[in-house]
């Protein structure tokens, strides 16, 4: 009994906040790179440069959940716009992560927009620069389907992460 106690103890003290390393598990990220979209049939068609916002928590050493959001204009006129939740894996090697997206496409004009699905997969590395802050390249692929046309869209940002 003692030894089954003993283990559900250090079970929940390796979950715990205080059992990270550095014991900051949330993050909020600027970033900004490149989104390459194809084919002009989900709305938009093209590179551009792409600007957003992410945020997250560490559940583990090895797991975390995030949000993610990003605009672009590959054309005058024109916009795409990413919505969407992640959960990446970080136990590959130290800074490396990959995972899955699911979330919400929309694109279109001033005038008329439209709106879909994206899944995808994305991956990336983060350096640390202090306690505080990471910088990295994130890489992520997503496949989107808006009014039943179907394409797929590659982004490359860089984040700048602040840790709390």
């Amino acid at each position: 009994m003692f030894k089954k106690n003993a283990l559900v103890l250090l079970a929940v003290a390796a979950m715990s906040t205080s059992a990270f390393a550095d014991g900051k598990q949330w993050w909020l990220a600027p970033q900004a790179g490149l989104a390459v979209i194809t084919p002009a049939g989900v709305g938009v068609n093209g590179t551009a440069f792409t600007w957003g916002a992410q945020g997250g928590y560490k559940l583990t050493p090895d797991w975390s959940l995030g949000a993610y959001f990003t605009t672009s204009t590959p054309a005058t006129g024109l916009y795409s716009s990413n919505i969407y939740g992640m959960i990446n894996y970080h136990g590959f090697f130290d800074g490396f992560y990959a995972g899955i997206r699911l979330g919400l496409l929309m694109s279109g004009t001033a005038a008329a927009s439209s709106s879909g699905f994206r899944y995808g997969l994305n991956a990336g590395y983060d350096i640390g620069l202090n306690d505080m802050i990471s910088i990295g390249l994130q890489a992520s692929w997503g496949v989107a389907t808006v009014s039943s046309a179907t394409g797929s869209i590659i982004d490359f940002v860089v984040p700048v992460k602040f840790w709390f």
